[in-house]
């Protein structure tokens, strides 16, 4: 009975989620990762081997190309229903420059990192990679995103991730730009200090094909541990947005880290109304986050106001968020219902999900963690 809660809300979900937007498009952009540092004679954050994952509905072949973001061919292709598509995102043994730049490298204008996949039907695309085989090749990190294909276009994005639990996490926000001459204004949180050391708001102009991106690492600053979780970006042209960590954490206790990355929507596209499906970890990171893009927002969950500490329902004004734990999840169906009570007062909402690592004696059972971005609840644009 429990699994039949599960598979029909997650159908519900699909149903009513899928006129608002799909992943599926004759176009998608992809803009570059990033990852922080750890380790001392290896990164055991960094990537490693990195991959796309194309698919159609389309019964017949669909020619596609995959373009890097300076507008060199990297693949010239096709793929049907019965043919999926999977090749590397980046040459083999080569990390940096395709889909990851370095972390030095954030904070500038690139022109390199980052791909444009243009199809003459419509496809879907992935990406997933691995982290540095260590130790006898262990492969301790591994994350995936999703293109929103044209539905990723928007003016108006919030950013959302895992949390700066220790030193070696991080988290960012990476954009490319559709159009030429396209300005972009990114307001970080207050007190929160990018890795450049730069705060408050920057300005950059990008052309098409062109990326930016932002990241926050944990440090002894007031807001580290959140880092850019709120980040406020906007633009007079369309652009598409990725977010997330490269490590991070949901859990400050247990130990743990891996990545969370998803490509976003803006704006126009979030909605009031969310349903959540608990995935197989702990109160501690099976989380939902949800980032308030206007003051006053009241959140409430499964039909009742959400209260903080002090029994006052949660109001969150624009860019604030709120965590909300596992302990939230329906003890029988495993789901969650959220929404502001303003259906007007807008959320984006983002998923953390894991499953339980018994390795190490049982340590680090928080390991294997994720985050996605969340579609509403909604028939209509």
């Amino acid at each position: 009975m429990k699994k039949f809660f599960k598979i029909l809300t997650l159908f519900f979900a699909f149903l009513v989620t899928n006129n608002l937007f799909s992943q599926l498009s004759k176009i998608h952009y992809i803009p570059p990762l990033t990852h922080e540092r750890s380790g001392n004679n290896f990164d055991t954050n960094a990537p490693e081997d990195q991959w796309f994952y194309i698919s159609t509905p389309s019964v017949s072949d669909v020619p596609f190309t995959i373009k890097r973001a300076n507008g060199d061919i990297m693949y010239s292709a096709v793929v049907s229903n019965a043919n999926p598509w999977i090749d590397r995102a980046a040459p083999s043994g080569v990390e940096y420059g395709y889909l990851f730049i370095r972390r030095e490298e954030t904070e500038s204008t690139g022109n390199l990192a980052g791909f444009i996949i243009e199809a003459e039907s419509d496809i879907y695309v992935s990406v997933r990679f691995n982290s540095n085989a260590t130790n006898g090749g262990n492969q301790y990190h591994a994350g995936a995103l999703v293109s929103k294909g044209d539905s990723g276009f928007g003016t108006r994005f919030r950013a959302g991730a895992l949390q700066n639990q220790t030193g070696a996490h991080m988290n960012f926000a990476s954009i490319m730009a559709t159009e030429n001459n396209t300005k972009v204004s990114i307001t970080v949180p207050q007190d929160v200090e990018l890795l450049s050391g730069a705060t408050g708001t920057i300005q950059v102009t990008l052309d098409y094909g062109q990326t930016y991106v932002v990241a926050a690492e944990q440090n002894n600053t007031l807001n580290s541990r959140e880092g850019i979780i709120g980040t406020l970006i906007e633009s007079d042209k369309s652009i598409v947005v990725n977010s997330g960590s490269g490590t991070g954490s949901f859990t400050p206790d247990e130990g743990g880290q891996d990545y969370g990355i998803d490509q976003i929507v803006g704006r126009e596209l979030v909605g009031n109304e969310y349903i959540f499906i608990r995935g197989e970890g702990d109160d501690g990171w099976e989380n939902v986050l949800l980032i308030a893009d206007q003051d006053n927002t009241r959140i409430n969950v499964n039909g009742l106001p959400l209260l903080d500490d002090n029994n006052n329902q949660v109001v969150l004004d624009n860019g604030e968020f709120v965590i909300i734990e596992g302990d939230k999840y329906h003890p029988d169906r495993g789901n969650m219902y959220v929404n502001s009570s303003n259906p007007d007062d807008k959320i984006f909402a983002f998923q953390g999900l894991g499953a339980i690592w018994t390795g190490q004696n049982n340590q680090n059972r928080a390991a294997r963690q994720g985050m996605f971005f969340v579609p509403p609840l909604s028939c209509a644009n």
